[in-house]
């Protein structure tokens, strides 16, 4: 319920989103890890791939656990863990 004399509510700041016409060619992050087992890239402790459906970074550990999504540009993860494996 507002009152007349209360000024309304601010809405939150959204979270900002990966623009749609980015690619791997222009994501600079992308480009910083190294080349692993063909699909993948990885930095050491982490493994990248790219999901073209959503045209971000698909993060996982070294034991293949999903981590949660990276914005492709930044590196900053922008959603959370899904709870699921790949083979590495």
């Amino acid at each position: 319920m507002v009152l007349d004399d209360e000024p309304p509510a601010e809405a939150e700041p959204k979270k900002e989103r990966v623009k749609p016409d980015c690619t791997k060619a222009d994501a600079k992050f992308w480009k910083s890890p190294r080349p692993f087992r063909g699909k993948y890239k990885a930095d050491g402790e982490r493994v990248y791939y790219w999901d073209y459906t959503h045209n971000d970074l698909e993060v996982f550990d070294m034991n293949g656990k999903h981590l949660g999504s990276a914005h492709p540009d930044t590196g900053e993860m922008i959603k959370g863990p899904k709870g699921y494996r790949i083979r590495l």
